[in-house]
């Protein structure tokens, strides 16, 4: 929802790049969970 609100100026772009972030970032998190 953050994202959304920083995003609204450059939706498309950003919407990828931070969600390929994202799911990167909350993948390297269950790793160090592991």
């Amino acid at each position: 929802m953050i994202e959304k609100i920083k995003i609204g100026e450059k939706p498309e772009p950003l919407k990828t790049g931070s969600s390929k972030n994202i799911r990167l970032g909350i993948i390297s998190q269950n790793a160090h969970r592991w």
